[in-house]
């Protein structure tokens, strides 16, 4: 397996990351106009191809940022979220 992690960018509107287990996506490319950095992301582990998760993301929306960490811990670690913390 790879441990470097790699980015694979030979398609603007198709980018792909790879680090260990975790393969991230951005479908569409990386909006540039406006004030706004919007990209869709999928996340998929190695091991279970088969559970995709996907994400609309504003990059400098900070809300949104932490929601995707949140969910994405919750589907592949089962990880508590902030909110249930004391």
């Amino acid at each position: 397996m790879n441990k470097t992690p790699k980015l694979i960018a030979d398609n603007p509107e198709l980018l792909i990351y790879l680090d260990g287990k975790l393969h991230i996506t951005i479908l569409g490319g990386i909006k540039l106009t406006g004030l706004d950095r919007k990209v869709t992301l999928k996340l998929t582990m190695t091991d279970n191809k088969n559970i995709a998760f996907r994400h609309n993301l504003d990059l400098y929306n900070s809300i949104q940022t932490e929601q995707l960490i949140e969910k994405s811990a919750e589907r592949w670690m089962g990880a508590p979220t902030r909110s249930a913390w004391p």
